[in-house]
């Protein structure tokens, strides 16, 4: 007799123990679906259509995937693909936030060619940003520092073909010095590219990184 009441104590614990691993797998199920649904919710404006131009300096933007058949017009800057940092990524139309500061993509996978300036490849100045961190994931730019003078790239238009690019010069500077830089012609480059992103320590309460990377390029023949 105090077998079988043993016997029975023993197969109820088993099952409150079963019940309660159940219980745990449950609950750490839900926490990594809340996890997924927060890191996906993140800049839920997604990918932009080709007609989109961002206005937006979102601290974070999306993150999601951006599909392999993305397009754009045929006279518009499609992507930009650095080959010598293996980084490709889509281009964005930005114009300038609310602040009339210049904006960034609404997704970190993007580029962001600056409409008020040239088209790349054209006389004169144009400009393209991109993102250099997310919340979760590498953004477009993450590795625009490690380029060096003289390295080639491209820029690909929504026609395919694509305009060729070599690296001048590379510089890091303070928020403050590249809001004029980012601007400024270079008079040896007739049709002058610059890029840029961020870099440095991240400042949480300014919700930006310290300094930013400078890239100026020139397309060539």
């Amino acid at each position: 007799m105090r077998y079988r009441i043993h016997k029975k104590t023993f197969s109820r614990r088993r099952k409150y123990a079963s019940l309660a691993l159940l219980f745990a797998g449950i609950i750490l199920a839900v926490f990594a679906v809340l996890a997924m649904s927060d890191k996906y919710k993140i800049g839920h404006s997604g990918v932009p259509s080709a007609g989109d131009v961002s206005t937006s300096s979102n601290a974070e933007p999306s993150e999601q995937a951006v599909p392999a058949n993305y397009s754009v017009p045929a006279n518009q800057p499609l992507a930009i693909n650095l080959p010598t940092i293996s980084t490709k990524a889509f281009i964005q139309k930005i114009s300038v936030d609310k602040s009339n500061q210049m904006a960034v993509p609404t997704n970190i996978h993007m580029a962001g060619w600056y409409i008020k300036g040239a088209k790349p490849g054209e006389k004169g100045l144009s400009i393209i940003d991109g993102h250099y961190s997310g919340r979760y994931q590498k953004a477009a730019f993450a590795d625009l520092k490690k380029l060096k003078t003289g390295d080639k790239f491209t820029v690909e238009y929504g026609d395919h073909h694509s305009v060729n690019f070599e690296v001048k010069n590379i510089r890091t500077m303070s928020i403050s010095d590249v809001a004029v830089a980012l601007f400024e012609r270079d008079k040896t480059i007739e049709k002058q590219l610059n890029l840029i992103t961020c870099g440095g320590k991240y400042l949480p309460n300014e919700k930006t990184f310290y300094s930013r990377i400078l890239v100026v390029a020139r397309a060539t023949e």
